[in-house]
C-alpha cells in the first residue's frame, strides 16, 4: 500500500494497535504492506497534525496524487499535499538504497513499451491486446500509470510525454487505462 512495489506480505494496522487498541480489529484499519514498510519503517510511527489526524497517506481513503507528485526524470516523489512530507519520510519513498526511485523509472519504461505493443496488436490480435492492457493495469508501481494517464489528459501532455506516446494514449482511450 505504501511503496507500491507489490510485494505485500504483512497486514499493517494503519492506526497502530499499541496506541489505538480500540481500532485493532476494525477491517478498515488493515492495510496490506510489504514487510519492509511495515516492520522496518512505519512500526509504531504515526505522525498526527494538531487536530490529531494522520499525516500519513492512507491509500484506501486518500488519493496519493493529491499528496505526492511523481518526478519521472528521477523516479522520486515530491511532497504536494499535507500528507506528502511525512509519507515520504516515514516510508523512505525516495531512498535510493531501497531502489524505489529506480524501480519507478523502470515501471515508466515498461508501461511505455506495453502501451506501444498494445497499439501494435490491438487491431490484429485482440486477445493479446487485452493481456497487454491488463498487464499495464496490474504492473507494480501503479502510481506511475496514474501519472501517465493524468499527464495525457492535461493540455500540455504531448510536451511532457512526447508526441508519439501522447497520441497512442489518446487513440486508445487514455482515461480507461488505470
Amino acid at each position: 500500500m505504501y511503496c507500491e512495489d507489490s510485494l505485500g506480505t504483512d497486514i499493517d494496522h494503519f492506526w497502530p494497535k499499541s496506541d489505538y487498541p480500540d481500532r485493532t480489529f476494525l477491517w478498515e484499519n488493515y492495510l496490506l504492506a510489504c514487510s519492509h514498510c511495515n516492520s522496518n519503517l512505519k512500526r509504531s510511527q504515526f505522525p498526527r497534525d494538531a487536530a490529531g489526524q494522520p499525516e500519513l497517506l492512507d491509500p484506501t481513503v486518500d488519493e496519493p496524487s493529491d499528496h505526492l507528485l511523481f518526478l519521472p526524470t528521477n523516479g522520486c516523489f515530491e511532497p504536494k499535499g499535507p500528507k506528502g512530507p511525512e509519507s515520504i519520510r516515514v516510508f523512505a519513498l525516495n531512498d535510493d538504497r531501497r531502489r524505489l526511485p529506480e524501480a519507478r523509472r523502470d515501471a515508466l519504461l515498461c508501461l511505455e513499451l506495453l502501451i506501444r505493443d498494445y497499439d501494435r496488436v490491438v487491431d490484429t490480435d485482440p486477445a493479446k491486446a487485452a493481456k497487454l492492457r491488463a498487464a499495464a493495469r496490474d504492473f507494480p508501481f501503479s502510481g506511475v500509470l496514474v501519472w501517465l494517464v493524468r499527464v495525457a489528459l492535461a493540455p500540455a501532455g504531448a510536451v511532457v510525454l512526447g508526441d508519439e506516446l501522447y497520441a497512442l494514449l489518446q487513440r486508445h482511450g487514455v482515461a480507461s487505462w488505470p
